[in-house]
């Protein structure tokens, strides 16, 4: 006899009361070192938050190389999911999250830090321009540009730094809401944004440093054909920032199912950070352009500064 509650029948054939899970957003991510081949790689999740129907998980990732006594740590990153009804994906399901004891000052501390970043990002969500609050007056190039920015020796207005990149999933990308998996999409993202900075420094070796944000606004169906675009908005050194943003869908029926931004990093044959010789040619840039460049290099220097504020006051 067919098990109507498990996730691997049909979504049609699930029952009315069943509850799922899915992925809504990850939320500052950064990486202190690489992993190499061989290494031992441990991750290790715990939730640190419940909501009505939202469940905040804390995922550290460390590595341990073969002639190491210990692992280290490579990354760590929040994680949201949220609950829905099993059959319409769509709708959200209230009073199914059990509730969560926090035992540990650790945990405490980084579910403080958790609500914080999530805070963040619904303000910024909701006040959209507004929430340059420390925007300069008059939207001149002058008043917008760092000072990395004016030390380029090439530069290419904004509407030059576009890649546009698609692909094809299959069904061992399903998960068991048979819509394509967060960690598909995430890879395919995180590949198309290393592309456009790598085509837009014209360097093979850059790599990605860190992702602020990465949203799941509506599932990506097997029978979509995504289509990722992808810009760099700012320059500094040698990091640049990368925003991603896919849609998806058949013909003229198109919908946005996934933005992103990515914290990009440029290394020399010694693998240490080395600087990027071109910059962003604000000369002509439109004000809407200056508020996107603006908005990236606020966004870069905020999630230098979250970073910074999370391993003074949680890792402490």
């Amino acid at each position: 006899m067919r098990d109507y509650g498990s996730p691997f029948v049909p979504i049609t054939e699930r029952s009315d009361d069943y509850v799922s899970t899915v992925t809504v957003a990850f939320n500052s991510f950064f990486f202190s070192q690489p992993i190499c081949e061989g290494d031992l790689i441990l991750v290790d999740s715990r939730v640190v938050s419940a909501g009505s129907s939202s469940i905040g998980i804390h995922v550290r990732v460390q590595r341990q190389a073969y002639d190491c006594p210990a692992p280290s740590v490579v990354g760590e990153s929040f994680v949201t999911f949220v609950t829905i009804q099993g059959k319409q994906l769509t709708t959200k399901v209230v009073g199914k999250v059990p509730a969560v004891r926090l035992t540990s000052d650790l945990d405490k501390r980084r579910y403080k830090h958790y609500l914080d970043i999530r805070r963040q990002a619904r303000a910024l969500e909701a006040r959209g321009e507004q929430a340059l609050q420390h925007a300069p007056s008059g939207w001149t190039p002058e008043a917008v540009e760092m000072e990395e920015n004016q030390t380029k020796a090439v530069k290419v207005p904004l509407a030059s730094t576009k890649t546009v990149a698609n692909r094809t999933f299959w069904l061992d990308d399903l998960n068991t809401n048979h819509v394509i998996f967060g960690g598909a999409l995430l890879h395919f993202m995180e590949e198309a944004a290393l592309h456009c900075g790598r085509v837009f420094a014209q360097e093979s070796h850059m790599y990605t440093l860190g992702m602020l944000s990465m949203t799941f606004d509506e599932p990506v169906h097997l029978t979509d054909l995504p289509c990722c675009t992808c810009q760099v908005v700012c320059v500094r050194r040698s990091t640049m920032l990368v925003n991603v943003q896919v849609v998806s869908g058949r013909g003229k029926t198109l919908r946005g199912t996934n933005k992103a931004s990515f914290i990009l990093v440029h290394t020399g044959d010694d693998h240490r950070c080395a600087p990027i010789k071109k910059g962003i040619d604000l000369s002509g840039a439109t004000p809407e352009e200056l508020r996107l460049y603006w908005k990236g290099r606020t966004q870069l220097e905020d999630a230098l500064n979250n970073r910074r504020s999370y391993h003074n006051n949680v890792m402490t």
